[in-house]
């Protein structure tokens, strides 16, 4: 009998968040604590921001390597996210790209968006729906979508720290040039770690997505994404990231297509500005 990833991230998670003693907004800590190691491993239950303070923010990055000699190459990448947040609802939608040339010759076209919406329904437990798609010329594929709704349990959440998972049925649809459009339906289970969540001049950001095909745990996408994000000042900052895509693929479409990679990684750095 094969073992369910799903259900080992799953209950591994949830033996985590039940040995972490629990904490609460509404019992507010003693005048003059001291600074306590479980204050990071602590949960505060959001409170919905005033009218007065910020809930819409964006973000625009970009990156340019050009090198010159035996070998020309260019590369840059692009970036940007508009987001809404009231510490109840959150809505988000972000951009990455990259373009690259060697010699004159397009080596690189590709681009990720992303769609999230987020809302607290009860302490720990959110409901989300999100849509993700990708382009990659150089692969030849045209459009991959992955839609889906669920809940999202939130074991760790405070100025130091965040950590949840989410799970939910996706629909993903998935075109190649010269292929036939293939749609099936698919698991998703998302992991994420941020250090310094709500500073907006440092944070470390770490997200996974297990996607795999309904009853086939063989037959699955993996990713995972990583960024650090500095202030400079004022409005302008840098952000770091490394990507890594894995894609089991099928042995038809390795076939069909030679120059399909399983793994697909991406490292980059960006100059941003933030408002």
């Amino acid at each position: 009998m094969k073992t369910d990833p799903c259900r080992i991230f799953l209950i591994i998670f949830i033996f985590i968040a039940l040995s972490i003693p629990l904490y609460s907004l509404e019992e507010p800590a003693p005048e003059g604590k001291k600074f306590s190691l479980f204050d990071i491993f602590s949960y505060e239950h959001p409170v919905e921001k005033g009218e007065n303070e910020k809930k819409w923010s964006f973000n625009a990055g970009g990156g340019y390597l050009k090198l010159q000699g035996n070998i020309e190459s260019m590369d840059c990448t692009y970036s940007t996210a508009l987001k809404f947040d009231n510490n109840i609802t959150t809505l988000k939608l972000s951009w990455l790209g990259f373009y690259g040339e060697t010699n004159g010759k397009r080596d690189e076209n590709r681009w990720y968006a992303q769609g999230n919406f987020d809302r607290y329904l009860v302490s720990r437990l959110e409901f989300f729906s999100f849509t993700m798609s990708d382009y990659n010329e150089i692969l030849g594929l045209h459009h991959r979508n992955d839609s889906g709704a669920g809940l999202k349990l939130i074991f760790i959440r405070n100025k130091y720290l965040l950590v949840d998972l989410s799970g939910a049925p996706v629909y993903q649809y998935e075109k190649f040039k010269d292929r036939e459009k293939e749609d099936e339906w698919r698991w998703s289970v998302r992991w994420r770690g941020e250090i310094a969540p709500f500073r907006d001049d440092i944070s470390l950001r770490y997200y996974g997505y297990y996607i795999p095909v309904f009853g086939e745990t063989d037959n699955y996408r993996l990713i995972q994404d990583v960024y650090l994000y500095f202030k400079l000042s004022g409005y302008l900052g840098i952000k770091a990231g490394y990507r890594r895509d894995f894609n089991t693929y099928t042995p038809e479409l390795l076939e069909a297509l030679p120059a399909l990679k399983k793994t697909d990684e991406t490292t980059y750095i960006q100059l941003s500005i933030s408002i």
